[in-house]
């Protein structure tokens, strides 16, 4: 049997769980010994430094002043920059309009300002936006007519030429008030599998924009504009999370959490249905179980189960019950582990492969994965060595050749 030697980061990181729990928190006492300067760190690391904020205010005894002013700047930081992104996202929406184009904003784009008590709690990067596949071009000039630069780049193994137009990922930087944003815009939401290999899947790629047709027509209005109907937005959260990073951040989780939490009912069998028909039920249904069991996500055994259920009949295979039970494990790491530091990562490029349906997919997209394109071998400096081939394959053998070190110490600790 595998014996782990006890984690000194357990007391710290049961603290960042409670700050992101949804409802009161327990507020376990912080020991004499709490190591502050670590909870700054991981809960920065992590996105929910904010969170963390608030739950320090009413901690007793609370952090020293020096954590409590790093603390309080964080939180205001992100209060300002998010007014800042919030404030061209609506100048954005309302330029798209004018212009004919409908747009949709997605992840802390909307989450932030919905499904959070203050925008302030919800730190954001960027901008992310949906945009009908028909809209692309005429997207690209109202952001060019806002002072806007597009430095877009592909990021898959694939020529651009062999993969669906709408999958595509548009970048553009700009700046507000001395405030640098990026915009990022796209025409399909969902990505099951690592750097668009599902493009390679034509029935993955029809039920990709079958389900972005649907999410279009159930768009619900708000006071800020059309925004996804609230089971839309649970599942790009949950994929976006599980399926897509394969890495349980605190603040993706506690996005989801904070979804479930929302006052419009979930209709569990809708959403286990579709996550089946887009191959994500299983890492969907692994960040479900972990928002309810670490957060309080108001997610019951029943919901679980109505979700299984549903998905069911699309659920098959050895590699997604893996794929489930290492999520799983990912998830409880997060009472332990030192999450300052990035965690030993779910091989996405394996579940990936596995979510394509037939062997012809999966040989195509191997095909592509063992010889890249070469815009992909010339943008990273690792591979860029004479003959590429050998610089590419000696870059996988140096990562995979650490994952499997790390595996093997975790495992041999006594």
């Amino acid at each position: 049997m595998t014996r782990h030697s006890p984690s000194s980061f357990q007391h710290e990181n049961a603290i960042l769980l409670d700050a992101c729990r949804i409802g009161p928190p327990a507020r376990p006492a912080p020991a004499a010994s709490c190591n502050w300067d670590y909870l700054l760190r991981a809960a920065t690391y992590q996105g929910v430094a904010p969170l963390l904020y608030e739950w320090a205010a009413h901690a007793s005894p609370g952090p020293t002043p020096e954590i409590a002013s790093r603390l309080y700047h964080h939180y205001w930081a992100t209060h300002f920059r998010n007014r800042a992104l919030l404030a061209e996202l609506e100048a954005i929406a309302e330029a798209a309009a004018a212009a004919g184009v409908d747009v949709v904003p997605l992840k802390g784009a909307d989450l932030a300002a919905r499904v959070y008590p203050s925008p302030a709690l919800r730190p954001m990067s960027d901008v992310d936006l949906l945009v009908r596949a028909e809209h692309l071009d005429r997207m690209r000039d109202v952001l060019q007519s806002r002072g806007y630069e597009d430095f877009s780049m592909s990021m898959s193994y694939v020529d651009d030429e062999r993969l669906d137009r709408g999958s595509f990922e548009h970048r553009w930087q700009g700046s507000r008030d001395g405030v640098s944003i990026l915009v990022e815009f796209r025409a399909e939401p969902m990505e099951p599998s690592v750097c668009r290999l599902a493009d390679l899947d034509p029935a993955l790629s029809l039920a990709l924009r079958e389900h972005t047709a649907a999410m279009w027509s159930r768009r619900v209005p708000t006071p800020a504009g059309p925004r996804l109907s609230a089971g839309d937005l649970f599942l790009h959260v949950a994929t976006h999370l599980a399926a897509k990073h394969g890495e349980f951040r605190l603040i993706w989780l506690h996005d989801l959490a904070r979804t479930a939490a929302s006052p419009a009912p979930l209709d569990w069998a809708a959403l286990g249905a579709a996550a089946g028909r887009l191959q994500v039920s299983g890492p969907v249904y692994a960040a479900m179980q972990a928002a309810a069991r670490l957060m309080a996500a108001p997610i019951g055994d029943a919901a679980l189960e109505q979700f299984q259920r549903a998905a069911q009949p699309h659920a098959h295979g050895l590699l997604r019950n893996w794929e489930q039970q290492t999520l799983a494990r990912e998830a409880e790491r997060l009472r332990t582990a030192d999450l300052t530091q990035e965690g030993p990562a779910l091989s996405r490029l394996v579940t990936g492969l596995g979510r394509l349906r037939g062997w012809r997919s999966r040989l195509r997209a191997l095909r592509w994965v063992a010889l890249p394109s070469r815009p992909y071998l010339d943008r990273w400096p690792d591979y860029r060595s004479a003959p590429r081939a050998f610089g590419y394959a000696g870059a996988w053998f140096r990562r995979y050749r650490s994952a499997v070190a790390r595996r093997f110490r975790r495992r041999t600790l006594p």
